[in-house]
């Protein structure tokens, strides 16, 4: 038993050191991601997993082809006043790079032309929220709009 609590005793000494002498860390705004999805199989399966941890989600419509989707990913999703407001919130990822049977499918599912394509979902019914798509560019400022509407 005495050596029991000399290991105990010890790690936890060990333990604390390593947590008071550790580098701070920068905690990064944790919103769940489910990508690529590339198929309507794909997207139902997103919608119920992102229903277990989040009211809504934002379904992000993009290709490696398309240049704003690229300033979306790089520049918008990133934004300090985005990324606070997607703590709540799913980010779906949907891939119609390859463009292919099963990715012309998923975007008559979802009633979309093409990227760059952004909207919001109820993920309970998996319904589109009325007023949350945007088509083609659109700023920071949109979108922490139809964010804010949403929650």
């Amino acid at each position: 038993m005495r050596s029991i609590k000399r290991v105990n005793r010890r790690s936890f000494l060990v333990g604390t050191l390593a947590v008071v002498l550790a580098p701070p860390v920068k905690v990064q705004a944790a919103s769940t991601v489910v990508g690529p999805i590339r198929s309507v199989q794909d997207y139902t399966e997103a919608i119920a997993f992102a229903r277990m941890r989040n009211r809504h989600a934002l379904v992000d419509v993009a290709a490696d082809w398309c240049a704003f989707c690229k300033t979306i990913d790089g520049q918008i999703l990133v934004h300090p006043r985005v990324r606070s407001r997607m703590n709540d919130f799913a980010l779906l990822k949907i891939d119609v790079t390859a463009w292919t049977a099963e990715n012309a499918e998923l975007l008559r599912y979802l009633n979309v032309q093409g990227p760059p394509t952004v909207f919001i979902v109820e993920t309970g019914q998996g319904k589109e929220v009325p007023g949350s798509r945007t088509v083609g560019e659109f700023d920071v400022e949109n979108l922490v709009g139809r964010l804010e509407i949403a929650r």
